[in-house]
């Protein structure tokens, strides 16, 4: 056993470890007081990296949430403007098919019709000059696109929504290539008359329903076939002749629209009911837009939406471009053409996620009357409706039917935006929301009873530590006793 007075390694060993139990001690009362496990990048490097990053995409999820609300609250302010439209054009339908009883109506009855009517009109141009959200105006055309037909011979119509997949459209030109031909539907009868002026076997047949009688005697075949093409808008089918027999065609190009022969008496065809000899194809064509996110590859086809023609293409989500018929089956369309451009206005568009490009956007059109029956009916619109002219009563019912029909569109537009895009993206969001919070309270929080534990038998270890720190100090005083 050695004596020393300039050094006490017991008393050093036993300051060591009480420092160190104090140290603990420290940090569970930091971290009893706050309830978490990471105050402080030291308590878990890696593990406190990865609760920032949580609550970082949480609080942006927060953000987005909110950004969801709003375009809820615009698209619903959007629909009730467009709702009052709706019972304005249901008006003014009204009283265009009471001025259609010209009849009795007198001449200052239509007056007043068309007073009223013009009235409706200038309601519905204010709401969509009037309709906001803060400084953006939603129905006036600035909150949508506009698009152009860029090559007239092989398109006539263009129509888009300004949104795919819920990604906003950027101004861009768009492109076609067309992959499928569109075809009518055509039945060759094969019964062979010398001349279109020879005399027509005698019988009755029918034309997609509508009859027709010869009586073998004085209706040659071109008679017959000018009675089948008198009522071809009622058929929707032309006939012609043909190298020695008669064609059955539908004018519609698709396949909605068949050729129904039923010919018992054989006066174009042996078989009474003889199967088309071309069915009716829709068009196909692979259609490439810009979105904000990029070049998006679309499949368009025909015979989807409107009177189903094969010529007017269309997406999955109702954008659509009308083929002509000298563009269908061109070389042009096939290799692969421009055929539009596409202008993005101040577009109504949301941030609803994390990302740059996770992006939405709501088009809006220009409701306002000059503009939102265009093109149904040539160069008329409503602000042309004229309910005391002849025949004005029926063409402004059929003009105001097209802008109901349109309004029903954008709304329906709507509709689907608010339940699709956004009250979808606001449950992820949430669910989302959910699980990243128990994420980071999994890293971040403290188990208080586990701390408690712990905290206790630190304080106890420090008592003892502090008590053997004691005695270690009083080692030197033996050495006292050997120079008594």
């Amino acid at each position: 056993m050695s004596f020393r007075i300039n050094n006490n390694p017991a008393s050093n060993v036993a300051q060591f470890n009480v420092s160190n139990i104090e140290s603990k001690v420290t940090d569970s009362i930091s971290r009893l007081s706050s309830g978490l496990r990471l105050n402080a990048p030291k308590d878990s490097p890696h593990e406190f990296v990865a609760a920032d990053a949580l609550r970082f995409q949480l609080k942006t999820l927060e953000e987005s949430n909110r950004n969801v609300q709003d375009a809820t609250n615009l698209s619903k302010l959007a629909d009730s403007h467009l709702g009052e439209v709706n019972s304005l054009l249901s008006r003014a339908r009204a009283l265009a098919v009471s001025a259609g009883n010209n009849g009795t109506a007198t001449t200052q009855q239509l007056q007043s019709y068309q007073s009223e009517v013009t009235e409706i009109l200038g309601s519905i141009n204010r709401i969509a000059n009037d309709a906001k959200w803060g400084s953006q105006k939603l129905l006036d055309g600035s909150a949508g696109i506009s698009t152009a037909v860029s090559n007239g011979n092989l398109i006539s119509q263009v129509g888009f929504k300004g949104v795919s997949y819920n990604v906003p459209l950027a101004s861009a030109p768009v492109t076609a290539t067309q992959t499928v031909t569109a075809t009518q539907t055509l039945l060759t009868g094969d019964i062979a008359y010398p001349l279109a002026t020879s005399i027509a076997n005698p019988g009755s047949f029918t034309v997609n329903g509508f009859s027709f009688t010869s009586d073998g005697v004085n209706d040659t075949v071109q008679n017959l076939l000018d009675r089948i093409n008198a009522v071809s808008s009622n058929t929707g089918v032309s006939a012609s002749f043909v190298a020695g027999t008669v064609e059955l065609r539908s004018i519609e190009y698709g396949s909605k629209f068949p050729v129904q022969l039923n010919d018992t008496n054989g006066v174009f065809n042996s078989v009474a009911s003889p199967p088309p000899t071309v069915a009716g194809t829709d068009a196909q064509a692979t259609v490439l837009i810009t979105t904000e996110n990029g070049i998006q590859t679309l499949d368009f086809r025909g015979g989807r939406i409107g009177n189903g023609s094969g010529l007017l293409l269309s997406d999955d989500e109702g954008n659509s471009i009308r083929l002509t018929t000298g563009g269908n089956g061109g070389a042009l369309l096939a290799a692969g053409s421009a055929v539009a451009n596409v202008t993005a206005g101040s577009l109504t568009r949301f941030q609803l996620g994390n990302d740059l490009y996770d992006v939405t956007g709501l088009s809006l059109p220009d409701i306002r009357t000059a503009n939102l029956a265009a093109g149904a009916f040539g160069t008329l619109t409503l602000d042309t409706m004229d309910l005391t002219s002849t025949g004005g009563a029926g063409l402004a019912i059929q003009m105001i039917d097209a802008a109901i029909d349109r309004i029903g569109e954008i709304r329906s537009s709507v509709g689907s935006f608010q339940k699709y895009a956004l009250e979808s993206r606001g449950r992820t969001l949430q669910t989302s929301a959910e699980n990243l919070t128990a994420s980071e309270s999994g890293l971040r929080d403290l188990d208080m009873a586990l701390e408690m534990t712990e905290y206790t038998k630190n304080q106890v270890m420090q008592q003892a530590g502090t008590a053997m720190l004691s005695q270690a100090n009083q080692m030197p005083q033996q050495i006292l006793r050997l120079l008594e």
